[in-house]
């Protein structure tokens, strides 16, 4: 089938659609990057605290460990670093493994991340919770796209009781609708879709546990709902 002439594929109705729902998802994850900082930067001083004693950190980055070092057992599952580390990053982790959703999983991308940076920058642990592909350059909430952060709060249990139970599930469908809009050859969205999907974030924006009050989720609710 040719493909339809540049005029008629704005014009497209499902198009502008498949558009709108693209852009929402940009706001949406836009209006949670305070939200998600913050918790991570909280998350971070409490796994400091419980892994050092205190707030003090080591004063240099370890630097024998490394990504490629964190290896599976294939039988078990479980993650382990070969040797144990004067650094504590074998602490470090074994903590960061006690907050993911599924420990064993062999979708954990240690190489989204630095291991020496983890007891210094929160957003080094942060990474592990993510797709694969989390560069140097993604400093933080604002350079993820909308995926990364949705799979951050699904896999990371810290953030699981700071949704209630419909948020928690919005991030799952949130999650499945932007790979099946993003994927979807065409570029093509229906009508109702469109409304369903941009109804969908509104709500998760609209969580009353911790995000319905947070400026940054208004504005993009009020963004969403002019589309």
């Amino acid at each position: 089938m040719a493909a339809p002439a540049p005029m008629d594929k704005v014009k497209d109705i499902e198009y502008t659609n498949w558009l709108k729902v693209t852009l929402a998802l940009y706001y949406m994850k836009s209006g949670l990057h305070t939200f998600i900082q913050s918790e991570i930067d909280q998350l971070h001083q409490s796994l400091v605290k419980k892994i050092y004693g205190g707030p003090s950190v080591p004063l240099s980055p370890c630097t024998m460990c490394d990504a490629s070092h964190v290896v599976r057992n294939k039988h078990s599952g479980v993650w382990t670093f070969p040797k144990q580390c004067s650094s504590y990053c074998d602490v470090w982790l074994y903590e960061l493994l006690k907050l993911h959703t599924n420990p064993k999983s062999e979708k954990i991308y240690w190489n989204n991340s630095h291991v020496s940076s983890w007891p210094f920058k929160p957003w080094e642990c942060a990474k592990v919770f993510m797709p694969r592909g989390q560069t140097p350059s993604n400093a933080g909430p604002a350079e993820c796209d909308a995926q990364a952060l949705l799979t951050l709060l699904t896999c990371c249990t810290h953030f699981h009781h700071k949704l209630s139970q419909q948020g928690q599930g919005l991030t799952h469908k949130i999650s499945s609708m932007r790979n099946k809009v993003i994927h979807n050859g065409e570029m093509k969205v229906c009508d109702a879709d469109r409304s369903n999907y941009l109804q969908e974030m509104i709500q998760m924006l609209e969580d009353p546990v911790n995000l319905k009050s947070l400026e940054g989720c208004k504005d993009a609710v009020g963004n969403i709902r002019k589309m």
